[in-house]
């Protein structure tokens, strides 16, 4: 209590203590004031206004407190909080990435369904797309990975062995001219090339949703008034920075150009 209080509390126990002897003396001049009943009022009154200073002053702390939270709760709905509708199309995109490699992994078991029958038995290549898309398999992905940076990492890393098996089973494929001339091998190259762009394009739209909500949390954060007791950005959302790919992921299928002999046999006749 300030100084000012304190002199405040000391007046009003002295008005107190003159009420008592005003009280006594109409009630009998003659009769002594008992002076332990009046400090024992004094005391008992002092603590009650003290007491009451205290609650007033927790009850004002407490309304200050709800006031705020409230404000930023309306704030919030007014869309300065990131948390509700960026998460969702965050988590939209990360879906439509997955929809992209659920394809790409049916085009991976096409192809090592095609390539089993040209390859040789214990071929190392159908062997790491078989392990590749397993692991993939394994991990149950889904849009609640961007809450998790570690199973949002493994999948990735998993996806881009996958894209490696694939490739090193496109160049043994192509070794073999039975299946290099095999129009099924060809529409499948396609197939694959055409899948790694549209994996491509979904992780540059999750990527750009990510550093979306990302940017917005953290001016939502900053934009909190200083000398706030805890984190109420914590206090409103539970969200954290979405993670985004570390690298691209690259195109399985790599044509090498052909060389067509016959016209060049044309160009060289004299």
């Amino acid at each position: 209590m300030d100084v000012g209080g304190k002199l405040i509390l000391v007046n009003d126990c002295r008005h107190r203590v003159l009420a008592l002897w005003h009280d006594a003396r109409i009630e009998d001049d003659r009769r002594p004031i008992d002076v332990d009943q009046a400090l024992q009022a004094m005391h008992a009154y002092a603590d009650h206004h003290r007491n009451g200073v205290k609650a007033a002053t927790t009850t004002m702390k407490s309304t200050s407190i709800i006031s705020l939270l409230l404000g930023l709760l309306l704030l919030a709905s007014c869309g300065i909080n990131p948390s509700m509708t960026s998460d969702r199309e965050v988590k939209a995109a990360y879906s439509d990435v997955l929809d992209q490699y659920g394809e790409r992994l049916d085009l991976a078991a096409d192809a090592s369904t095609l390539a089993r029958k040209y390859l040789p038995a214990g071929s190392l290549a159908l062997a790491q797309v078989d392990d590749s898309r397993e692991a993939v398999a394994a991990l149950h992905a889904s849009p609640e990975f961007v809450d998790t940076p570690a199973s949002f990492d493994r999948f990735d890393i998993a996806q881009r062995q996958l894209t490696e098996a694939i490739s090193q089973l496109m160049v043994a494929c192509e070794g073999v001219r039975r299946l290099n001339n095999e129009p099924k091998f060809r529409a499948l190259q396609s197939r694959l090339a055409s899948s790694a762009g549209r994996i491509a394009l979904a992780r540059d739209r999750y990527d750009d949703a990510a550093r979306r909500y990302n940017a917005s949390l953290h001016h939502f954060s900053s934009g909190l008034p200083s000398g706030v007791p805890f984190d109420l950005a914590d206090a409103i959302h539970a969200g954290r920075d979405k993670p985004t790919f570390p690298v691209k992921d690259s195109s399985p299928v790599h044509r090498h150009p052909r060389t067509d002999f016959g016209a060049l046999r044309g160009s060289l006749r004299v």
